[in-house]
């Protein structure tokens, strides 16, 4: 494979470490056996992505089929809805583009992708530190958000308030009875599912960034290396100079090649993502429509 033709050493707790993060919550929430999958991981991961996704979406769908045909609702459903399609399609290309990931991780620890001196290194580390901040920004808010919309309408209705709604759907398809005898139940469920959908979000939005971040890291390594690459003039190092410059093409290869290993993980996620966010822009103007009219 190329990764073996351009990286002949891997660099032991290498550039991937730094996604060590990430494939920790993939691997609590069913998403990531590691190297050498598991058979029992892989029962924990079906039955919990069955329960936890497959399901939830099931029941979001006849939720749409059985909500009242009233704008405010129908919106409010509508962009939930949406936003949980391009969490399944998240949840799809991690499975499915597992040998593709691993192979993106074997391309940041190969010594092509190291920092030959203290410049290089110090790029690196910046873009390395970079990303474990964004990581921090957005799971801090990500669950801040999640305990002010999930848990404050079970407190509320602990407290015996009446007529509390369902922390993230309202399941029409139920009987108002059934919602009221079963409440605590539904909002569990929600909450279990709607916080696993938001660690997806949150660890998967953050591994495509990383990646990105990764390959402007070595751009910039590799400039570097073009700008303090001196050519010795004397006919008698020619041969040391060409070298110098085929190691910098080499590494200019590997860049290309992880960059399009990069896009074909990512391209159809994003595509999906970017095509429910129009979707959803759509339906926030339609209510700022109905809003004013």
């Amino acid at each position: 494979m190329a990764q073996f033709i351009f990286c002949s050493k891997m660099v032991s707790n290498g550039q991937s470490s730094s996604f060590n993060i990430n494939m920790f919550f993939w691997k609590i929430f069913g998403l990531w056996p590691g190297r050498e999958p598991s058979k029992y991981y892989k029962y924990y991961s079906f039955i919990y992505l069955t329960f936890t996704l497959v399901i939830y979406l099931i029941l979001l769908i006849l939720n749409l089929l059985f909500m009242p045909r009233k704008i405010v609702i129908l919106i409010k459903e509508g962009i939930f809805f949406f936003t949980e399609i391009a969490v399944a399609f998240k949840v799809i290309m991690i499975l499915k583009k597992r040998d593709r990931i691993l192979e993106v991780f074997d391309y940041l620890d190969c010594d092509k992708f190291e920092g030959k001196d203290h410049v290089g290194i110090n790029i690196i580390d910046k873009n390395i530190s970079k990303y474990k901040t964004l990581w921090k920004v957005i799971a801090f808010i990500s669950n801040i958000a999640f305990v002010l919309q999930c848990f404050v309408p079970i407190i509320l209705y602990l407290i015996g308030r009446k007529n509390v709604e369902l922390p993230v759907s309202q399941y029409y398809f139920l009987s108002e009875d059934l919602r009221s005898d079963y409440y605590l139940v539904l909002a569990l469920y929600q909450n279990l599912g709607i916080y696993g959908h938001m660690t997806y979000n949150v660890n998967i939005d953050t591994f495509i960034a990383g990646m990105i971040i990764m390959t402007i890291a070595q751009l910039k390594v590799l400039k570097h290396k073009f700008s303090t690459m001196e050519l010795d003039q004397a006919k008698i190092n020619f041969s040391e100079n060409i070298s110098k410059l085929n190691q910098i093409l080499r590494h200019y290869e590997s860049i290309i090649e992880y960059s399009n290993i990069v896009q074909d993980i990512i391209s159809l996620t994003m595509f999906v993502q970017f095509c429910m966010g129009t979707c959803i822009i759509c339906v926030v103007a339609l209510l700022m429509v109905c809003w004013n009219c």
